[in-house]
């Protein structure tokens, strides 16, 4: 195993499920001396890296607006794949090895979605969607290499009373500027006072995918599709213990990963500040609630906590400097805190249960406030044996 993956050395523990029922665990998980980040030296980048995708161990994407960096040996070498002229790649999802698509903008005004072509270049594939500060597209899965399911925003900065969604099941053209290749949708919500947006998504397979909102509201954040993402229901959070209504209506959600039709995990911030855990193994008939409190650090990063799970046992959340790691799906976390000369952890992807790959930005720290972001680097995980 290449020294640049990440590693874990652990050893999953036969009948360890998550609980029927929600519980809460309150006792603080496990720190571990003996693990680090490790940074990946052949990757030279003068930018920040903001979203990774990898969907294998060997086969990675991380894009940083203008560029797009690709390995395909797990790290040891990185090449560069550049957007087409006056565009940005700023999220990406691959369904497979050099099967990907991303989220861009064109000269910073308006949004398209990308792809990757022969020739490593990104191209657009779809006429533009909107003006930025009118629509907004938060975040991309595909589940397969001809589907795709974006969600986003709908009126940044004002009110709305719906979410917005957009599915293409026919993405085989790569680099058809086929307006009509992408399909928009709706999650209508009744609350005009509130302004709402889908923070991520997540697709299992092409027929389900899952995506979850910024805040609890109007009794929903977590919604569900089993049509291909052309219809969605909302997920009711009942039968959590310890979290009553109105904890779920001060939660601010962040991230979620769903490695299989029925497990997922959302992650995101308490009204305090602290990082919450939420998983279902069910589809969300039942839940599972941590929380972590301290975790965050004395800085903030708009995209974390993120969560990453290669399989409904194994699962990695990454919140600023720190990681926390289950291989038993929630029964219990393993807390995992990192330097803080690694940078910033900005996005994670974690193609299996041994090895996860995440971006971070140098930063400079002004009275424990992240003053400025630096350029982007990729690190990796390895844990080591206690002696």
């Amino acid at each position: 195993m290449r020294t640049t993956r990440l590693i874990f050395l652990v050893v999953l523990l036969a009948g360890l499920t998550l609980s029927a029922c929600g519980q809460s665990s309150s006792s603080p998980p496990v720190k571990r001396a003996h693990s680090r980040w490790t940074i990946q030296t052949s990757l030279k980048s003068g930018a920040r890296l903001v979203g990774i995708s990898c969907p294998s161990d060997t086969f990675c994407v991380a894009g940083d607006g203008s560029t797009v960096k690709q390995t395909t040996d797990g790290g040891q070498t990185w090449t560069e794949d550049r957007a087409a002229a006056s565009y940005s790649v700023y999220d990406e999802s691959c369904a497979a090895n050099y099967v990907c698509r991303g989220i861009g903008s064109r000269g910073g005004n308006y949004i398209y979605f990308m792809s990757e072509v022969s020739g490593s270049t990104w191209v657009p594939v779809s006429g533009k969607i909107a003006e930025q500060g009118v629509v907004g597209v938060d975040a991309i899965s595909c589940p397969s290499t001809s589907e795709c399911v974006a969600v986003g925003t709908a009126a940044p900065g004002g009110n709305a009373n719906h979410y917005p969604v957009w599915v293409s099941s026919d993405l085989s053209a790569t680099g058809s500027s086929r307006a009509s290749i992408w399909k928009r949708s709706e999650i209508s919500f009744p609350n005009l006072g509130i302004t709402g947006g889908l923070q991520a998504v997540s697709c299992p397979s092409a027929r389900v995918c899952y995506t979850v909102s910024d805040f609890y509201q109007d009794g929903a954040a977590f919604f569900k599709s089993s049509s291909d993402g052309a219809s969605w229901r909302p997920v009711a959070m009942k039968h959590v213990a310890k979290l009553s209504l109105a904890s779920l209506e001060s939660l601010t959600f962040k991230s979620v990963s769903c490695p299989t039709s029925e497990a997922c995990t959302l992650v995101g911030l308490t009204r305090s500040n602290d990082l919450f855990i939420l998983q279902t193994k069910d589809g969300g008939t039942s839940w599972r609630w941590t929380v972590e409190l301290g975790a965050r650090g004395p800085s903030f990063n708009g995209r974390s906590p993120i969560v990453s799970c290669a399989s409904a046992a194994v699962c990695v959340v990454v919140d600023d400097y720190t990681t926390f790691l289950t291989t038993n799906a929630g029964v219990k976390w393993v807390n995992e805190y990192e330097p803080r000369a690694d940078g910033l952890i900005e996005s994670l992807s974690c193609p299996t249960s041994r090895e996860c790959f995440a971006t971070a930005s140098r930063v400079v720290l002004i009275n424990d406030a992240v003053a400025s972001l630096g350029a982007g680097r990729i690190l990796t995980f390895s844990e080591v044996p206690s002696p």
